[in-house]
């Protein structure tokens, strides 16, 4: 019987180095795992490593962090209408206070330009920024499943 995962902070990749990263989806890699957990632990080292996993578990993940993608989102597109509302506003304006109509249309050309760029800035960064918390929801998701899968081998070895 081996103590050493007491000296460990983090059950999960104290299981993760000790067997690996199992192939979830394959039977062979689920019962080589419970076996060899089965003959490596007794029952009350068991318990502890289900209890530590089950802690570790409801202390890092929770639900928000998958409300990133939903900021991100929404800023993003606060800030396309905010700039498109701007736009508007200015054209509008200077095209009705001008006394001469030629001058307003040459200032909302020029304008034109600059928010439109705004606006693709802006269209760009949300893109990216939900790029990237997709990537890092997806990354979380596997480490869930994993954990998820370590959990259910060791219900079935209690």
């Amino acid at each position: 019987m081996r103590k050493d995962y007491y000296d460990n902070k983090n059950i999960y990749y104290y299981l993760e180095s000790e067997y690996k990263k199992i192939k979830t989806w394959s039977d062979t890699g689920y019962e080589n795992v419970k076996r060899s957990l089965k003959s490596s632990f007794s029952y009350y080292d068991l318990k502890i490593i289900h209890r530590k996993l089950n802690i570790y578990y409801q202390n890092r993940f929770s639900f928000s962090d998958l409300s990133i993608l939903n900021t991100i989102l929404s800023i993003g597109l606060s800030g396309l209408i905010t700039s498109i509302i701007a736009f508007l506003t200015i054209r509008y304006g200077y095209f009705y206070n001008t006394a001469n109509p030629e001058d307003a249309n040459y200032i909302t050309n020029s304008l034109t330009d600059i928010i439109s760029s705004v606006m693709a800035n802006i269209i760009i960064a949300t893109v990216i920024g939900i790029g990237i918390s997709a990537f890092i929801l997806y990354k979380l998701h596997r480490k869930k499943n994993r954990i998820n899968f370590y959990k259910m081998i060791l219900d079935d070895c209690l």
